[in-house]
């Protein structure tokens, strides 16, 4: 982190240094702080940082919207932070495609995670753009013609080859438009018949037009093109079967490429999102833990309501582990079983050790191994003793020690969410 360099425009000194030492605190670089839209400018294309934060009004005849706007052929990600929410702006702002735009006061938190997912986000955005112009390249380096349609026959894209073949100078002539009526005009066309099957077509003689109204024989392949499961359209090659074939080749490690990227992206943002709900989690438990007020009833509760939501358990309980006995003391649990209800709230459920001086059933293999471990089949696991009467059933179980350095001190065990348990769920907990 600490190679990232984050210019910062504001004009309003005082909170410049506050916002400045607060990216510094973070590990970032802050090499200079434009209190001018103009001068903002002039330091994007000297520093070149890797991003931008910058207020939306700002001193001088350039607002901090025009400044984004100026440099945005610089491609540095820019991130709003101002004290104007007003409509008319952040529509304007919208245009200018910033990756974030918060609201004064700000959250350091927010702040923090906003920067860090526009980093990322503008990273994973090159590596596609690198993507996508590799392809482009391939495209265009094929003596094949290489075009797309939509479901409704509109040109989604084409290489360098089809217009060529077809008898056009520029790009815009077919994109957009519907490509059966510059070039295969014809009713139930063989080539739409790619996203109605949902199945390859291949046509070996037939007929396009090209632009100055003349026509040559093609060969040409229709694949179906499938985005979410859904087919979305179709990719139309054409010309020389021998050639194709090669080409086909390495556009299709291209496109595996670029969807390897996609799905890596959303994995992080998923990741990154499970990461903020956590640390929130962390923030709520926090504060009656340190707190020399909070008896042990308030922390553990926060600590299931919290395990329960990360983890979307129905049931759970918290326990200490008695320093003396070593049994297991549920201070905090849902409704695990009917006789669970106690008439003196004092009196706390304890669980013994078993004759064998270790901890028995699912809950005790956690303690025993001190490892956290999940099951969706609690009744296959090697642990499972059955549940006693008016015990809930156990559909899904995850268990997690607590240790204090080497010391086991308590447990969290949780049962019965909507869905199977994952490595994120325990990682979580």
């Amino acid at each position: 982190m600490v190679d990232k360099k984050i210019l910062l425009v504001e004009d309003e000194s005082i909170e410049a240094m506050d916002i400045k030492r607060t990216l510094e605190f973070f590990g970032y670089d802050v090499p200079y702080v434009a209190s001018s839209g103009e001068e903002a400018v002039e330091k994007a294309s000297e520093i070149m940082p890797d991003l931008i934060l910058i207020d939306v009004v700002l001193k001088g005849n350039s607002d901090g919207i025009d400044v984004a706007s100026k440099i945005k052929k610089l491609n540095i990600p820019v991130i709003y932070l101002t004290a104007h929410s007003e409509e008319s702006i952040i529509q304007r702002a919208k245009l200018t495609e910033p990756y974030g735009y918060m609201i004064k006061p700000y959250d350091r938190a927010e702040l923090k995670y906003a920067i860090e997912l526009a980093l990322y986000k503008n990273k994973i955005e090159n590596e596609l753009k690198e993507s996508e112009y590799n392809l482009r390249l391939i495209l265009d380096s094929t003596a094949e013609g290489i075009f797309g349609i939509d479901l409704d026959g509109l040109c989604t894209f084409c290489n360098a080859s089809s217009l060529d073949l077809w008898g056009y100078d520029d790009l815009d002539e077919l994109i957009g438009k519907n490509i059966h009526d510059l070039i295969h005009p014809m009713a139930n066309c063989p080539i739409d018949d790619a996203f109605k099957t949902g199945k390859r077509v291949h046509v070996e003689d037939d007929v396009f037009w090209r632009a100055d109204g003349t026509s040559f024989s093609a060969e040409y392949w229709s694949y179906p093109q499938i985005k979410d499961q859904k087919i979305v359209g179709a990719v139309v090659t054409f010309t020389d079967i021998t050639e194709r074939r090669q080409a086909e080749l390495e556009i299709k490690k291209s496109l595996d490429e670029k969807e390897i990227l996609l799905r890596e992206r959303e994995k992080a943002e998923i990741a990154l999102k499970g990461e903020l709900k956590v640390n929130k989690s962390i923030a709520k438990v926090y504060g009656p833990l340190i707190s020399p007020y909070s008896p042990i009833e308030d922390v553990t509760n926060v600590i299931l309501d919290e395990s329960k939501m990360l983890t979307g358990s129905e049931n759970g309980v918290v326990s200490a582990i008695d320093p003396i006995t070593r049994e297991t003391i549920c201070h905090t649990l849902t409704n695990m079983m009917d006789h669970c209800k106690l008439e003196n709230e004092n009196l706390k459920i304890r669980f013994p050790l078993g004759p064998d001086g270790k901890y028995p059933g699912l809950g005790g293999h956690s303690l025993n191994t001190r490892q956290a471990f999940f099951t969706n089949t609690p009744s296959e696991h090697k642990s499972f003793q059955g549940t006693p009467l008016g015990h809930i059933p156990l559909k899904r179980f995850l268990s997690v020690p607590i240790l204090l350095e080497k010391e086991l001190v308590g447990q969290i065990n949780l049962a019965n969410p909507g869905k199977d348990y994952t490595e994120t769920d325990l990682e979580a907990i």
